[in-house]
């Protein structure tokens, strides 16, 4: 087995090479994202997502990972929310309950993806709207730059009702605390949104 150590950050030319170009071709990428969002679909995501009864994520692969990452985010925002990466006919019991007042939202749409195909086609097909993410976006979407999508449709939506994301904290907090044996005061949702509020008070129109 190789040991790493510490200096090797620096002395080691192919992987200072490897982390210099990986954070700089993914921090250009989320740059980018602000110029390639397609924003009437992005309107047409926050409204579905903030009138569904229940939000069901979808993602194949490490795309699943992403999908059950919003899930949480949702969850934790007051939306009803579950999620599934899942493949071969398992999937059939995660698609069953999608129904009319629903939102199927794909993290990934991959080339070749049966799955994938099939679970838009049965949301499609029992009324729910569908979001695929990565339709979100002209051009690529690389994976950080996802991750900061998801997060900006979890934002959006503490934005646009902000009573319910203001009560899932204290419901959240209230359930930890109770676990845990000890009070917890955990408001993540909460100083995201003032965040972004006093930050758009700073920056010029």
């Amino acid at each position: 087995m190789t040991t790493i150590k510490a200096s090797d950050l620096t002395s080691n030319a192919d992987l200072a090479a490897v982390i210099d170009f990986t954070i700089a071709s993914e921090a250009d990428s989320v740059i980018a994202l602000h110029q390639s969002l397609r924003k009437d679909l992005l309107l047409g995501a926050f409204e579905a997502l903030n009138a569904a009864h229940h939000v069901y994520c979808q993602g194949i692969g490490t795309s699943g990972s992403m999908a059950e990452y919003m899930a949480i985010r949702l969850v934790r925002r007051g939306r009803p929310a579950s999620s599934s990466n899942m493949t071969g006919v398992r999937l059939a019991d995660f698609l069953m309950p999608i129904g009319e007042n629903d939102v199927l939202l794909v993290t990934s749409r991959a080339e070749d993806h049966r799955e994938i195909d099939v679970a838009l086609a049965h949301a499609k097909s029992r009324g729910a709207r569908t979001i695929v993410v990565t339709d979100l976006v002209s051009g690529v979407l690389t994976r950080s730059a996802n991750l900061v999508l998801l997060d900006l449709l979890v934002a959006g939506l503490s934005a646009i009702d902000r009573p319910r994301m203001e009560a899932a904290s204290i419901q959240l907090n209230e359930l930890r605390a109770a676990i845990s044996g000890r009070r917890m005061d955990l408001d993540g949702a909460q100083r995201d949104l003032k965040s972004a509020l006093a930050w758009q008070m700073t920056t010029p129109a």
